[in-house]
């Protein structure tokens, strides 16, 4: 069942069980510029490899490797030295640089090491090239632990903008994050 349109094109629907490209050359579907529709209810199967298809999300989390020493007042940058993952080998030298822009989830946490500690402010800051975008802090209480988690919140970067994580306290003197993962570490996960 076909007609013609206005330019002569045969219009109409074609029966096939199969399309094979040419020897040598790829099968290619309309031009650039066309609009190719699914309908409602079909199912798309693929059981090869598919490339350019929606949007995968992607990113990196990282932790120490071992505790670090903060020193008292100083906003610190926290070494981040053992990756759990890093899709796009994006994360190095405990910083996250984004190549593709878009909206990334940011999340984060420090933990201090067990020192005890009474009464003093503790800030866990994310870093966006090189000045706080994102801050959480909380006044200590009597404690020889405490972790200072960051909520998760979604930031727009933009290629070559970079993500670190920064601790800062009001102890006195000295004070040591801890390398435990589930303490201490930083998430970046582009979203869309």
């Amino acid at each position: 069942d076909s007609s013609r349109n206005i330019n002569g094109d045969i219009m109409g629907t074609l029966f096939v069980d199969k399309l094979d490209p040419q020897s040598g050359t790829s099968l290619e579907l309309g031009s650039s510029g066309d609009t190719i529709t699914i309908p409602s209810g079909a199912t798309i199967a693929n059981s090869g490899t598919a490339t350019g298809f929606g949007f995968t999300p992607y990113g990196a989390s990282a932790y120490p490797s071992g505790t670090q020493v903060i020193p008292d007042t100083t906003y610190t940058k926290v070494t981040l030295a053992t990756e759990w993952y890093d899709t796009n080998g994006e994360f190095a030298n405990s910083k996250y640089t984004v190549v593709t822009a878009g909206n990334y989830l940011i999340s984060g946490s420090v933990g201090q090491n067990g020192e005890a500690i009474s009464n003093i402010r503790l800030y866990a800051l994310i870093y966006k090239n090189g000045s706080a975008v994102i801050q959480s802090n909380i006044p200590s209480p009597n404690a020889t632990e405490v972790t200072l988690p960051i909520a998760a919140t979604v930031i727009p970067l933009v290629a070559d903008d970079y993500i670190e994580l920064y601790f800062r306290h009001l102890k006195g003197s000295n004070l040591t994050i801890n390398g435990v993962p589930g303490g201490t570490y930083l998430n970046v996960l582009r979203v869309s």
